[in-house]
């Protein structure tokens, strides 16, 4: 992990801001985006995707849960992979596209 470099704050804040960033990394709350270097978070503890209403994930059966957009495009992605390889149908893998798109705002 690279370290952030902030002018002008003092080094309490400083640490305090470092030390949040380094718990959610080290405790998988928050991963880079190798591509864009952009820091997503996709993992859903238990206790929030059991929250999520149904209307929040793409397929029946609470699968590819797409609350927001950082998990509609892992959703794209991982769709996209268990297509290639056969194990969604053209069906269910157009209406993962269609409520991803829907939750990032897109047009497809």
């Amino acid at each position: 992990m690279s370290e952030m470099y902030i002018e002008n704050i003092d080094s309490t804040a400083y640490d305090a801001v470092r030390t949040g960033v380094l718990a959610k990394y080290r405790h998988g709350r928050i991963r880079k985006n190798p591509v864009n270097d952009r820091e997503t978070t996709v993992k859903l503890t238990a206790e929030e995707r059991d929250a999520l209403p149904d209307s929040a994930f793409a397929l029946p059966g609470r699968r590819y849960p797409i609350p927001d957009a950082s998990h509609a495009r892992a959703a794209l992605s991982r769709a996209a992979e268990m297509h290639n390889r056969g194990d969604l149908t053209d069906e269910e893998f157009g209406i993962i596209q269609r409520k991803a798109h829907a939750v990032l705002g897109e047009d497809i």
